[in-house]
């Protein structure tokens, strides 16, 4: 079951090892969500809340989430509704259903894992 502790660790810049190390370490990642953050993520299976940056061009941000959402293992949060408030509500929500988003990170780490070798495979015997 899900055990209740009362850490919350908030990182601003980090290196790639430190990153690493957080990664791990976090039973749910609050973040941006840009193509290696949401890859790296997903790769791993994490439970995440996306806030995508709102001002880049073509939404790229919310596309990139919505791909660890559509698996079932985050949520998006826009930054024009990001409040105090609407935080905790998100984590509650996944918290109070924990299980499920779980099970569904084996889902996803498979996703991620081998679907890049199996493109460049694909891409090479097309054009070969």
């Amino acid at each position: 079951g899900l055990k209740k502790q009362k850490t919350l660790s908030i990182i601003g810049a980090a290196t790639r090892a430190e990153m690493a190390k957080y990664y791990l370490w976090a039973d749910i990642v609050i973040s941006r969500a840009g193509a290696n953050t949401v890859y790296e993520l997903g790769f791993l299976g994490k439970v995440s809340i996306f806030i995508p940056i709102p001002w880049v061009e073509r939404n790229e941000q919310t596309e990139n989430a919505q791909v660890l959402e559509n698996l079932g293992i985050a949520k998006i949060l826009p930054q024009d509704s990001l409040s105090p408030e609407s935080l905790v509500d998100e984590l509650e929500k996944i918290f109070s259903n924990w299980e499920s988003f779980v099970k569904k990170t084996t889902s996803a780490k498979k996703y991620f894992g081998g679907r890049a070798q199996e493109k460049i495979y694909n891409i090479i015997t097309a054009l070969a």
